[in-house]
């Protein structure tokens, strides 16, 4: 899945992306309120600005993500 497919997949109100391919995906301020991406490699992806409150990036791969400025309150990240 590619970061478009995601953001489509979400604006449609499907939050259930476990373990999702994400590498190097662009999500720089996207609206991802409580997206579930448990087990998602997001290894090096844009994340800058991103609004992932009360989201579940639990066993994420978030090696060399640019979480820069990125929203996390209440976000899962064990």
């Amino acid at each position: 899945m590619d970061a478009d497919e995601l953001l489509r997949r979400y604006a449609a109100a499907e939050r259930d992306f476990p373990d999702s391919e994400l590498a190097r995906a662009s999500l720089r301020e996207a609206n991802l309120v409580s997206i579930n991406l448990s087990g998602a490699n997001l290894s090096n992806s844009d994340l800058r600005e991103a609004r992932l409150g009360q989201a579940k990036l639990s066993q994420a791969n978030l090696t060399g993500a640019n979480l820069s400025e990125t929203i996390l309150w209440g976000t899962n990240l064990s």
